[in-house]
Formats: structure tokens, C-alpha cells, sequence
């Protein structure tokens, strides 16, 4: 596999949180409401910090109680705590400027705290934000049942993003054994030297991307050499549950009416198998996988 990249420490958040039938997320899962957190990952480099998505914040709350996106509302109720935003734990943890925000895509769970991130750097320099630009344009003109359809709730990515953008196919291609995740699509350097990955995640939503991160483990910080680091794979939505993943546990039927495309969404998840049975170490973890988020969270530093 060659050398890996340099490892950095990552934090896994939750801001905020919706309830759901677990069936629906998976086959053979629960028919009662079960937790799905809004997961955020927090990537300490040296250069800067590294946000993948941003959870809900109260003001994405708020334009999702605005006309037809109350629909979206009512069918995912979302629970977040003002003292939990992305923006406040960014601040408990005292860590420097964001430097880059990557959108896996443009649902709500994933950039309603994007506003509030952007304000905080204010007063700095104003951080890239990495996502689709076709995803973007189409957010842009898109409104009334067909921003619905799409999980889009208009209001939630700020003007700012327009300026601020940068699309993968912008940054250089991931050199290396180490980012190759065959049979998926090349991947796209972030930060340059290529310990975080962007890389193509088609299906669930309009330009869906994932992260690949060499993430510290849990004695990676000089407590030890007993604990490897982590090959951590960041899905988005691209799965709801790993299990889809690993087992073929695909969600409920009624999810192909609200997937982007669903054939492409199954074959994305069928290259994810793929991937993880030639690289048996590597970490696959969803967005709102909420037994696979503790046991990751567990391992790393």
C-alpha cells in the first residue's frame, strides 16, 4: 500500500439530531423511532482545521419552518441543542481558524450549521468550501415541491458559499496506493499532501462526495505503539446504516422515491463492499450510523 500520509487527529461531533423509523434507514431494522445524529467531523491539521458538513444549527430549524419545507420538518422532527451547534463545540474545543468546510451534499443535516460557521470568520480569513458546483447551481434555481423532493430546504447555504466555493475536480488528483479506493473514482487532494481525500459518492444526492482522513488512534498522540492508526472513511449519506455495506442491508423501498438515483445510489454501495473487502482495514463510517459512530469515536485519539 506505500507510505500512508501523516495523521491527524480527528474529533467526531454530533449537532443535533432527528428521530425515524429504523426500518426505514434498513431492512430487518426496528419499526420504532430511533436516533440519527447529524455527524460532523472536526480535522486538526497543521495548516488548519478541517469541518466534513456542519449538522443542524437553530436558524437551518427555522427556514425549514418556512412554506413547503415544513413537510421536511415534520417528516424528519430535528432535536438540536443551542449549547451543541458546530459553531459552539468548535469554540469549547479551542482550536484554530476553519480553514475548509467539505459538503458531502446539500441537505439539512449537513450544512445547517454552514451560516454560522462561515460568521465566526468573520474577522479572519474566510475558509474554502468544498462541494459540487453543478449541486450548488442546481440548490440555487431549484424551489417549491422540487427542492422538496430533493431534501433541498432553500435558505440554508448562504450567498457566501457562491464566492467561497471550490469544486473537486479544482484540486489535484490523490497521488498514491494509499488514496487509491478502487473501484470508486479517483480522489481529489484537499489539503495538499494528501492525508484528507475528496472522492466521488454518487446516488443518495445531486454531487455527493465522501472523505478519506488518516485519522490519530487512540494512543497515536505518543501514549503508546500498541494502537495503529485509523483509515477513516467518511460516507455522508451515502449509507444510512453500515450494514448496508457490509451485509446488503439497504434501506426501505420508500427511499428510492426521495434518492437521486437509485441505481447509482445501490452501485455506490455495492464499490463501497468492494472497497472494504480489499481493504479490510479500512473504517467506512455513515453520517447517521449512530452504533458505528461510538465504536469509531472509541478508537480514535
Amino acid at each position: 500500500m506505500g507510505s500512508p500520509p501523516p495523521a491527524h487527529r480527528v474529533h467526531l461531533l454530533e449537532a443535533g439530531s432527528t428521530r425515524q423509523l429504523g426500518a426505514i434507514a434498513r431492512r430487518g431494522g426496528p419499526w420504532r423511532r430511533v436516533t440519527f445524529p447529524a455527524l460532523v467531523a472536526v480535522i486538526e491539521h497543521p495548516d488548519g482545521v478541517v469541518v466534513v458538513d456542519t449538522g443542524y444549527s437553530p436558524r437551518a430549524v427555522a427556514a425549514a419552518s418556512r412554506g413547503l419545507s415544513r413537510v421536511y420538518r415534520a417528516l424528519l422532527p430535528v432535536t438540536i441543542d443551542p449549547t451543541r451547534t458546530l459553531a459552539a463545540q468548535l469554540d469549547r474545543l479551542g482550536l484554530g481558524p476553519v480553514t475548509d468546510v467539505v459538503v458531502t451534499h446539500l441537505h439539512l443535516d449537513h450544512v445547517g450549521g454552514l451560516a454560522d460557521v462561515l460568521d465566526a470568520a468573520v474577522e479572519g480569513p474566510e475558509p474554502r468550501v468544498v462541494l459540487d458546483r453543478a449541486a450548488l447551481a442546481t440548490f440555487r434555481a431549484t424551489r417549491g415541491w422540487a427542492a422538496l423532493v430533493r431534501g433541498w430546504v432553500p435558505g440554508t447555504v448562504p450567498d457566501a458559499v457562491d464566492r467561497l466555493a471550490v469544486d473537486p475536480s479544482d484540486l489535484p488528483r490523490a497521488d498514491g496506493a494509499w488514496a487509491d479506493l478502487g473501484p470508486l473514482p479517483g480522489g481529489r487532494d484537499v489539503l495538499g499532501d494528501g492525508s484528507v481525500v475528496v472522492v466521488p459518492l454518487d446516488g443518495h444526492a445531486d454531487g455527493h462526495l465522501g472523505v478519506l482522513v488518516r485519522a490519530r488512534g487512540a494512543a497515536g498522540d505518543g501514549g503508546g505503539d500498541d494502537v495503529d492508526d485509523v483509515d477513516l472513511l467518511l460516507v455522508g449519506d451515502a449509507a444510512w446504516d453500515v450494514r448496508a455495506i457490509t451485509d446488503g442491508a439497504l434501506p426501505a423501498a420508500p427511499v428510492r422515491l426521495i434518492s437521486h438515483d437509485w441505481s447509482t445510489y445501490t452501485a455506490t454501495i455495492d464499490a463501497l463492499g468492494d472497497l472494504r473487502r480489499r481493504r479490510p482495514g479500512l473504517v467506512v463510517l455513515p453520517s447517521h450510523d449512530e452504533a458505528a459512530i461510538r465504536r469509531v469515536r472509541d478508537v480514535l485519539a
